[in-house]
Order: C-alpha cells, then sequence, then structure tokens
C-alpha cells in the first residue's frame, strides 16, 4: 500500500472587496508604531480598519500597496458583551505593555459588543542567529534542506524562462518551511522579519536573506525521512515538513517500508533520495502557483479574467467517471509514447472525448473544479517535471552533484524521478476509480506535453486570457460531432471495455461498503481534535483507504499518524479523518468502564501535558491534550 498523498491545494485571492458583505467599515486609522503580523513586519501609517462580523468576528487591517493593491490582514480578535455602560460605540488605537511586551491594542465598541486585538510592537533590529551557545546547533537535516533550497533556485535561474514565457515572480518570492521538530525557516529579501525569527549572518541564496525561528522546537533529531506538502501565494511558497524525528523512528517502521516502496527501490537509500528531489522539485511546483497568481491578477486587471460560478471539488466517483476517466488517461499515454506525430493525434483525439464523456459524469460543480484545477495545478506539475528534464539534459546536475556531495546521490537517481512522476504516475492514477484530486495534476501535465509537441506558443496568453487546456484543446482540435461519433466507437473496439468495466465496478462496490461498515457503527466515540495542533502533517493507513464526501475512511486503521505535537498509531481497526477531527468507535465497550487508560506528568484542569492515552483501538501521545468525556463521546483536544 502506498503512502497516501496528501493534496496541495493552491489557495488563490488575487483582489480584495473591502466593501464585501459583513465587512462594517470603521474608517481610517493611524499605526502608530510598526507591528509584527505573522511573516511580515507592518510599517505604521494609514490604514482601513474593518470589522468583520459574521460566524466569527474579526478586525481586519487594510492597507494600499505601492502596487496599488489593497491588502488585509485579520487580527485574532477577543468578544465581550458591553452590558450596562455608558462608553459610546467608537474606536481605540493605543499601544499597551502586557507581561513586558509592547502591544498595538486595536478596541472597538459595535452593538453593544467590544472587539479586542492586540499586535506585537515590531523590533527595532533583528537578532543574529549565534550556533556558538550551548544547544544552539542546527540539524544538519535544515542545513540540507537550505541546500535544496539553493539548488531551486539555481534551477529556476536557468530554465524558469523556458519553461513559461515570462516566469520571473520567483526572483523576489519568499521561501518559508516548517520542519518536523517545529523549527522555521524563512529565505526572504525581507531585511527584518518578526521576532521570533534570528538571522543567519553571512548566508544568503540570490541575494535573500536566511532567518530561523525555533521557539516552537521540540526535542529529536529529524529523521531523513521527510515528506513535504504546502502551497504558493501571494506571501510566497509556504510548505510543511513532515515525518518523524529520530527517536520515534521505531514506532514507524513499517511506515519506513512504505516509502522504500513507493520508489519503487530495493533499499532505504533511494527511498530517501526519491523523497529529497520530491521535495526539490516541489519548491519548483509552487514557486509557479505563484506565478500562476501574477498572470491572473493581470487578467483580472484587463477584464478578461472569467467568472466561471461555483466550484466543488467533493462528490461521489459514479462508475460511469471512474471508466472513462480511465479511458482518458490510458489515451494521453498512447499520445505520449507513439511516436508518429499522425497516430499520437488521433489518441490525443481519443483522450479528448473520453475526458467529456467522463465530464458528462460529473455534476456542474465538479466540472468547473475540472477545468480550473487541471490547469492549475497540470501546469505547476508540468513546470517541476519539465524542470527536471531540462536539468537531466543539460548535464549541469552532474556538476553541481559534484560540488554538492549532499545532492549527488539525489541526482544519480533523477532518471527514476522523471520515469515515477510521469509515465508511472499516470499510469497508476488511471486505475484509481474514487480519485478526484490527484487526476487533475498528472492529467493536466501530460496534456501540457502533448500541446508542446503539436501546438508550440500555446502558453502565451494561457492565464492572461484566464483560458483552460480544455478552452486550448478544444479549439486546437476543432472535432465536429461526426468526429466525436466516430472516436466515441472508436473508444469501444480500441480499449477492452468489459475488463475496464469490471474493474471499476468492484472499486465502486468496496467504496459503498466501506461507507457502510464505518458510518454505521455503534459504540463509545474517541474524538481527536487537531484544530490546535501545530500543522506538521504525516498520515500512512493500513493497506486500502476511501476518500468519500470530504471524509478519508480507513478500513484497516492507521499505522502511523503525525499531526504536531500528536503521535498515533492503530490496530486494525476502521477509522475516518473529517475536518480537524480524527474519529475512532470502540464497538466492543463495556457499560461502566470509561474504555481508555491516561498517562501524563502534569494536569491543570482540564488540560494534561506529556500524556499517553491507549484504548482498544489506538495509542496516542502528545505534548498537550484536553480530555473531555460527554455521554459516551470523550473528546481528545490536541494543543501544542
Amino acid at each position: 500500500m502506498k503512502k497516501l498523498i496528501l493534496i496541495v491545494i493552491l489557495f488563490f485571492v488575487v483582489a480584495i472587496n473591502i466593501n464585501a458583505q459583513n465587512n462594517i467599515d470603521l474608517g481610517k486609522i493611524q499605526l502608530p508604531v510598526e507591528i509584527e503580523h505573522r511573516l511580515e513586519i507592518l510599517p505604521q501609517g494609514e490604514y482601513h480598519l474593518f470589522l468583520h462580523d459574521q460566524e466569527d468576528p474579526s478586525l481586519d487591517l487594510v492597507r494600499r500597496d505601492e502596487d496599488g493593491f489593497e491588502r488585509s490582514y485579520g487580527m485574532k480578535t477577543k468578544i465581550e458583551n458591553l452590558n450596562e455602560s455608558n462608553e459610546k460605540p467608537g474606536t481605540t488605537i493605543d499601544v499597551v505593555t502586557v507581561e513586558g511586551d509592547r502591544y498595538v491594542r486595536f478596541r472597538v465598541i459595535h452593538n453593544r459588543s467590544v472587539y479586542t486585538a492586540l499586535k506585537r510592537c515590531a523590533a527595532d533590529s533583528i537578532e543574529v542567529y549565534s550556533e556558538t551557545a550551548v544547544g544552539s546547533q542546527i540539524d544538519p537535516k535544515i542545513r540540507g534542506e537550505i541546500f535544496l533550497i539553493r539548488e531551486a533556485h539555481r534551477l529556476l535561474k536557468e530554465f524558469s524562462r523556458t519553461i513559461w514565457p515570462d516566469w520571473q515572480s520567483w526572483e523576489k518570492l519568499d521561501f518559508i518551511v516548517t520542519f518536523p521538530n517545529g523549527t522555521r525557516l524563512a529565505i526572504t529579501q525581507k531585511a527584518r522579519l518578526p521576532r521570533p525569527f534570528q538571522l543567519l549572518v553571512n548566508e544568503t541564496i540570490d541575494g535573500k536573506k536566511i532567518y530561523l525561528d525555533r521557539t516552537s522546537e521540540i526535542p529529536g533529531k529529524i529523521s531523513q525521512l521527510m515528506s513535504i506538502q504546502g502551497h504558493g501565494d501571494f506571501s510566497g511558497v509556504i510548505v510543511n515538513l513532515t515525518g518523524p524525528l529520530k527517536a520515534e523512528e521505531s514506532i514507524f517502521k513499517q511506515t519506513e517500508r512504505k516509502q522504500t516502496a513507493i520508489a519503487n527501490s530495493a533499499n532505504e537509500e533511494d527511498s530517501l533520495d526519491a523523497m529529497c528531489l520530491n521535495r526539490l522539485f516541489t519548491y519548483i511546483h509552487e514557486a509557479f502557483h505563484v506565478q500562476q497568481m501574477a498572470f491572473l491578477l493581470e487578467s483580472q486587471m484587463s477584464g478578461r479574467f472569467k467568472k466561471r460560478g461555483r466550484m466543488s471539488m467533493s462528490f461521489d466517483p459514479s462508475l460511469e467517471y471512474g471508466f472513462f476517466a480511465d479511458l482518458e488517461g490510458k489515451a494521453l499515454l498512447r499520445a505520449y509514447l507513439e511516436k508518429d506525430s499522425i497516430q499520437a493525434l488521433e489518441y490525443f483525439k481519443d483522450s479528448r472525448i473520453a475526458r467529456e464523456l467522463k465530464q458528462a459524469a460529473m455534476p456542474p460543480e465538479a466540472i468547473l473544479a475540472d477545468l480550473q484545477r487541471t490547469r492549475d495545478e497540470g501546469t505547476a506539475t508540468y513546470s517541476n517535471l519539465k524542470m527536471a528534464l531540462l536539468a537531466r539534459a543539460s548535464g549541469t546536475v552532474n556538476e553541481i552533484a559534484q560540488q554538492i556531495p549532499e545532492l549527488a546521490p539525489a541526482y544519480r537517481r533523477l532518471d527514476t524521478y522523471i520515469l515515477n512522476e510521469g509515465l508511472e504516475q499516470l499510469k497508476n492514477i488511471c486505475e484509481q476509480t474514487l480519485d478526484t484530486y490527484k487526476k487533475y495534476y498528472i492529467y493536466g501535465t501530460f496534456q501540457c506535453l502533448l500541446l508542446d509537441r503539436f501546438l508550440p506558443g500555446w502558453k502565451k496568453d494561457l492565464f492572461v486570457e484566464d483560458s483552460t487546456l480544455d478552452d486550448v484543446i478544444r479549439d486546437f482540435l476543432k472535432l465536429t460531432d461526426a468526429d466525436k461519433h466516430r472516436i466515441g466507437e472508436r473508444l469501444k473496439t480500441d480499449f477492452d471495455y468489459e475488463v475496464i468495466m469490471t474493474k471499476h465496478k468492484k472499486s465502486i462496490q468496496n467504496r459503498d461498503e466501506v461507507v457502510s461498515s464505518i458510518i454505521n457503527r455503534k459504540g463509545r466515540t474517541f474524538l481527536i481534535d487537531l484544530e490546535r495542533a501545530q500543522s506538521n502533517f504525516d498520515i500512512n493507513p493500513r493497506e486500502s483507504w476511501v476518500y468519500w464526501r470530504r471524509q478519508q475512511l480507513y478500513p484497516h486503521g492507521l499505522l502511523g499518524f503525525v499531526h504536531g505535537g500528536l503521535r498515533l498509531v492503530s490496530e486494525d481497526t476502521p477509522m475516518r479523518l473529517y475536518g480537524n477531527i480524527l474519529e475512532w468507535i470502540d464497538t466492543d465497550e463495556t457499560k461502566g468502564e470509561n474504555g481508555y487508560e491516561l498517562k501524563y506528568e502534569t494536569k491543570d484542569g482540564d488540560l494534561y501535558k506529556n500524556i499517553t492515552l491507549t484504548t482498544r483501538g489506538f495509542r496516542m501521545t502528545a505534548k498537550g491534550a484536553a480530555v473531555l468525556e460527554e455521554g459516551s463521546t470523550v473528546k481528545i483536544m490536541i494543543i501544542d
């Protein structure tokens, strides 16, 4: 069973409508000093203040940047009832001292409620990081990741414009990385960052400074077993590296064996090198997402951005969807491998008709998601795979491998990476009846590669015109109704219909059985709430799993689960993950027993520190958790 691939989601917001519904304009304010906001230092000066008065009320600062765009900075807001008071509605901005530190306090009285937000004042200068202090040595894996990001910059400098015209946003892009031990790395052109970050002196990447934040670090050496999840947006490339710390590796031995299998290798070194290359080219992938945003912002400003309606990636795949999605992928594979251009073009047409038949079996909102995400994720995956192909063809990787020993083992396996992330990925994803996410990435990638072959110059206005790959391919192929009928009939003879249909029928039946077996379970319910856990996340199912209505169903439980300070291993027992909740139901509960054993170091009310909780179905440890019993439900809130 392969490791569950967490989906990288592109968050896209190109502008802020400050007059949106439920945003109450409180007018202009003067920020008296610089303040810290996440990874930025906001300058003093004029802002608009808004009250977002909806389900989760908050105060938002809005500032017009030098580029003319308004950017919003939401602030964590405390809400209190005013009760009996003579205070009048209004806004107060002042500087206060809390526990010896200076903050700007935003206090708003509106509709007999008081809204208060605190933002820490920025320090006058950045602190320099020193490795000479006791216990301050940087983990070697962090040093290694800096090498990877430096190499990503070299590749972008050499090949970005070859991959896509005018791809240059990466030059000013921030790279923010969170490691499994909680350390944060920031690579940026900013002269200063908020106080948790300290500057690494005499180290830069293409003029960008390197900062570290170790304030949330947990003990333990970082293992080489690091996978990556992340996204690219106007804040930069932001990723989380996940995996066990050295002390925890024994808990995840089965996970290590599975990760080795992912790389199609006979030993652990091959697996580690594959993960290293995956991280390197994921930085490329996420950097391209930021370039997409720049192009789409241009599209919006010129009035060419299209409003396509509501999209949703969540739907229950039908037999027809799984069947025709399989034919679409198989036809793309045939087209890519075919040497004869005339025949390859016919296969490309097959993929187009199979795609239309697949979309006919999807809800309208899911079709819109397919159109947009095949473009967004397909072109981003194309960019990282194309980068690997160009790097291999250039021969420069051999020189770099000689100069940087840390990259040599991984680069020796570049051919394997390209095969696994390209052709093998396409072959495998065709077979996945229930997949409604990963196909966007790999199908879009091969559509791009085929357009490279048949339609040079296809990239020029794709994003600026806010077109989709479907638009480009449809306009290029110009298939008539007669063509579509002819190709539809050809699909029935060129593919083994019955064998493929039978395979997908079994997958649909298995899904329905899994859903029924998990959703209908009764007994004492354990809910592990992850909302307040730190974001490093790694999940490894035992055997198969099913994605259903935004829920991940694990009929055989989990070999390993990491989320912030939480570490969990389950028995062979059904579990499910939905939203921020991991659920297990004890169907063997006995009346009068609580069904779990809890050990801890310290306790403060309902909050336990350094706990171990054991049930019949799973065993977990966490740095901190609140354990609450409500009837037949045990709620465990992870607090890092």
